[in-house]
């Protein structure tokens, strides 16, 4: 892996945790719904009711730091219907239209400072921790359990990206970017809490999206850790000797056999 390798962030424009009450259209159906965040380019809504992606609707969001309700059509990316259930929208607004999200980040210095922080590439050498655990787990999508399930203690980029098997897809990599924004995974040593403070609140946002929690020995997850060190660097004859062994340590933990496997092929 080069020095320089950098993984790109996919959205082409900021996304900010934001939440703002949203009345929302389709045809004859209207019902009220909620961010999670927000970006002049689109949204993730917390709504119970399934659309299905391609779906056209009319969004009316409030703005309360701007005293305004902005209007604007809508496509829906993706859904999830798991609770609380999701949904990805794509704003269909020229450029010229969403002036309101700079002046929203001028009049709400929340969005101004989420915004300043999402960085738009990240070193495959950098090194992320778990940051402070949000007061409510839930809602958190698989992609980004995925993710912070994989940071233990800290863990390199790249690493990280090759847990998760092959090229990361364009939605693991903006989970990982979505963390970020979000300060619930940092850049620095210093700023995290370490593992400990997450294994409730994972525990529990495991449990509501239905994703088996992991339940790895001690010496396992240390081993593995190493593995996920060595990996990053390089070092795959290292890596797949911790990933055997943890796999020694817990020889029903389906990840750490999938890692060997893999990492079995290519040596």
């Amino acid at each position: 892996m080069s020095p320089d390798a950098v993984i790109l962030n996919p959205r082409a424009s900021p996304r900010v945790p934001a939440r703002c009450q949203v009345r929302v259209r389709q045809r004859l159906w209207r019902w009220s719904a909620e961010t999670a965040d927000l970006g002049p380019g689109g949204c993730q809504l917390v709504s119970g009711r399934r659309v299905a992606p391609g779906r056209s609707l009319r969004v009316t969001l409030a703005l309360p730091a701007l005293r305004v309700e902005v209007r604007t059509a809508a496509r829906v990316v993706w859904s999830r219907p798991s609770a609380p259930g999701r949904l990805g929208l794509a704003f269909e607004g020229t450029p010229s239209h969403r002036a309101w999200f700079q002046a929203l980040a001028v009049a709400d210095p929340a969005v101004s400072a989420a915004a300043r922080r999402t960085p738009d590439r990240l070193p495959l050498a950098a090194r992320v921790y778990l940051g402070a655990p949000p007061p409510s787990a839930l809602g958190f999508t698989p992609d980004e359990l995925a993710v912070l399930r994989r940071v233990g203690s800290g863990v390199r980029v790249g690493g990280l990206l090759a847990s998760l098997g092959g090229a990361p897809s364009e939605r693991t990599v903006g989970a990982l970017f979505g963390l970020v924004t979000r300060r619930l995974l940092v850049l620095e040593a210093a700023g995290s809490p370490g593992p400990e403070p997450w294994r409730a609140a994972l525990a529990a946002a495991e449990a509501a999206a239905g994703v088996p929690p992991l339940a790895r020995p001690s010496t396992a997850q240390r081993l593995f850790d190493e593995g996920m060190e060595h990996l990053a660097a390089g070092r795959t004859a290292l890596a797949l000797r911790r990933f055997e062994e943890a796999r020694a340590h817990a020889p029903a933990d389906r990840e750490i056999a999938a890692m060997a496997a893999r990492l079995a092929r290519w040596s």
